[in-house]
């Protein structure tokens, strides 16, 4: 990684959880998406991105179980996750370099260009989805 940096570090967790927070907040409040829950429906698209957001922010939430060696809630939702009570910085490292590319990947849903970008949201998601990459700095 460059520079030696541990992306594992709570500091730079903090940062990234407390966009993702922001993000999904965005989401959550966007007129299309209460105007079809209060409907008792789903948006689609807009659910998506929110299902896609709460993993990622949920598997950020359980990097300190995988740092110590300590199960994690529920490891179906975690790609490649393996329990072992054997701290492993590798293991770390892996499942933060899905955070990284999960929420480059959440840009891209916003902000991309087509077949990436899931549709216009308004400027609410699309600078959540900025202020999201621009607190992935640590990785590059």
């Amino acid at each position: 990684m460059p520079g030696g940096i541990v992306l594992s570090h709570a500091e730079f967790r903090s940062g990234i959880s407390a966009a993702l927070d922001a993000f999904i907040g965005a989401v959550q409040s966007h007129p299309q998406l209460q105007a079809e829950v209060s409907q008792g429906r789903r948006h689609l698209r807009l659910s998506y991105i929110l299902d896609f957001a709460m993993r990622t922010k949920y598997i950020l939430s359980e990097m300190d179980n995988i740092e110590a060696g300590r199960p994690v809630r529920y490891p179906q939702q975690i790609k490649n996750y393996e329990f072992s009570a054997n701290p492993s910085p590798q293991k770390v490292q892996q499942h933060m370099l899905d955070i990284l590319v999960r929420s480059l990947t959440l840009d891209q849903m916003v902000n991309g260009e087509a077949p990436y970008n899931f549709g216009d949201w308004g400027e609410g998601i699309k600078s959540k989805a900025k202020v999201l990459v621009d607190s992935l700095d640590v990785f590059y």
